[in-house]
């Protein structure tokens, strides 16, 4: 069982830390977070127990639980399909706390913002609910409102998890806790920014804005704020409220499902939690979406990795396959590409011998396959994967034949890139240069940024000399002593100027001696000048030379 961090975290935090120890252990959960720094997580406990869990300890571990029901390579489907409900598990807020949010955020009463809003609230989630209004022009929209104060815990907890995750993980494991850490704390930040999610809707609306069967939802922005999200209000029905089987429903679930794969393989940016209780039909079968606060995105390159990778598995292509998997990899190790190409070989054979292709089983075992090689892949990889899946299990919900399949291949065959090489030996060497071809995209645009600042005359460049400090505080300690020697110099030289003002007073006048004094005085100061002037120039050259 993990100790209490201390110097890590505040205070308060540290309260926190041991409150979720408590929880954790009375669960019988001690283990859960060193498990997952491993890379794998094998409850002693029923899957029930660690859904009930995390929704005792609050928003952030719902949303982390959600990130686990996606991941294949760390939890047995039995925990993921229970951690999967977490997205039902919440408890909406009262109005008046929804009331005082609108109100800051919006600076504005709700009567000089709104005609109406209703009370109770059509949807809530683990961050947020949803109230629907009516502003004064008589829009009607719908307000998404975070919860007061939400914002601070979530950042408490992230931090929380983050430690008890990167402080365990040990070996080869580091890379996989430290990018389930990194995922976690992006889905978090992009969640809790609804101006994010603002940028994410008008984006997906430009996506789809020559395609009348997809509604997005318009921003209000005068309306909207980083708690408060305010969009025009798009009548349906919930996925999750249609029942039974209907030539509407199997419309609705291949119409659901081309949607996504566009998304994924022709823009590269897509919905990350298409639940059926984030979509809507209408009644002229568009489908639209909602909760855009959880966006994947794939670049050109990755894109057509995984549009290859999925169209090789379809068509039993092991040798496409690998070089695909190669090419997405980001993993720092070698690689044994021969015993991966076997690997694949074995999986897709397996798949061979099905009547059908259970897509969730496909996608799970890639999944297995890329943990046992320990395969750093892009988060798009695994959002794209697990919305896949999501379209094949709405769509069986919808139509009991739905098949993701033959809707799939078409898009996949369109955009199909040129061929991977088929020689074994180049599998490892594609995926090197595709990972190094992604990686001088990144540099070109900061090299882009670079130039772009020196044009303007805004480029910092900034100097640190490291070694110097010691040399510095000997030439600092010298000086002193210098100051020094040369005050108590000039004391003497004071106290011998007046003894020979005495001598002097009796040899001659009274103006003589004063003359005599003023004259010895002034020689005094201008040698102890040029002495303490040489000794600085020495010091400034030295340190120069340096």
């Amino acid at each position: 069982m993990a100790e209490p961090i201390t110097g890590i975290l505040d205070a308060r935090s540290r309260g926190r830390y041991r409150d979720v120890l408590a929880i954790l252990v009375r669960y019988g959960l001690s283990e859960m977070f060193e498990n997952l720094a491993r890379g794998r997580f094998t409850p002693r406990v029923s899957p029930k127990t660690v859904r009930d869990a995390l929704c005792e300890l609050g928003p952030a571990f719902i949303k982390f639980g959600q990130l686990l029901s996606t991941r294949d390579e760390i939890l047995s489907k039995p925990f993921r399909d229970e951690l999967a409900k977490l997205q039902d598990e919440t408890t909406p807020f009262s109005f008046a706390v929804a009331q005082a949010v609108i109100e800051e955020e919006l600076k504005g009463t709700i009567s000089m913002l709104f005609e109406r809003i209703e009370s109770i609230p059509i949807a809530s989630g683990s961050i947020g609910q949803v109230h629907r209004a009516w502003l004064k022009d008589g829009t009607e929209v719908a307000v998404k409102v975070q919860g007061k104060g939400l914002e601070e815990l979530l950042h408490c907890d992230t931090a929380i998890i983050q430690q008890l995750i990167l402080r365990m993980k040990t070996g080869g494991d580091g890379d996989s806790a430290a990018r389930l850490v990194s995922d976690f704390m992006n889905d978090v930040q992009s969640e809790l920014d609804y101006e994010l999610e603002a940028n994410n809707l008008d984006r997906f609306a430009w996506q789809f804005e020559h395609d009348s069967g997809i509604r997005v939802p318009r921003v209000i922005r005068s309306h909207s704020a980083r708690h408060v999200l305010t969009t025009t209000y798009e009548p349906g029905t919930k996925l999750a409220d249609l029942q039974g089987y209907t030539p509407f429903n199997k419309s609705t679930a291949q119409a659901f499902a081309r949607t996504l794969l566009r998304q994924i393989f022709c823009f590269g940016f897509f919905h990350g939690d298409p639940h059926a209780d984030n979509v809507i039909v209408s009644k002229d079968g568009a489908i639209g979406f909602y909760d855009l606060g959880l966006v994947g995105e794939l670049g050109p390159p990755e894109r057509a990795c995984v549009n290859t990778l999925l169209y090789s598995l379809l068509q039993q292509n092991a040798e496409s396959a690998t070089a695909s998997v190669l090419a997405l990899s980001d993993s720092t190790g070698s690689i044994d590409a021969a015993a991966l190409r076997e690997d694949m070989r074995r999986f897709l054979a397996s798949h061979r011998t099905t009547h059908a292709v259970v897509v969730p089983r496909l996608l799970a075992d890639i999944l297995a396959i890329t943990g046992k090689y320990r395969l750093i892949l892009p988060r798009g990889f695994y959002l794209a994967f697990k919305v896949l899946a999501t379209a094949d299990s709405v769509g069986k919900n919808l139509d009991p034949a739905f098949d993701l399949i033959p809707i799939a291949m078409p898009l996949l065959r369109q955009n199909q890139p040129a061929e991977l090489p088929q020689d074994a030996n180049a599998h490892q060497d594609y995926g090197i240069g595709l990972g190094t071809l992604l990686r001088f995209q990144d540099f070109s645009a900061t090299l882009l940024t670079t130039f772009t600042q020196l044009a303007q005359g805004q480029l910092k460049i900034q100097l640190d000399h490291l070694g110097l400090e010691d040399a510095c505080r000997c030439y600092d300690r010298a000086n002193a002593r210098l100051a020094l020697v040369l005050f108590v110099g000039l004391l003497m030289l004071g106290g011998c100027g007046i003894i020979c003002s005495f001598i002097l007073a009796k040899l001659l006048t009274v103006r003589q001696a004063v003359l005599a004094v003023t004259v010895l005085a002034a020689v005094s100061s201008i040698i102890v000048a040029l002495i303490h002037r040489g000794f600085r120039y020495k010091n400034a050259s030295a340190r120069q030379e340096r």
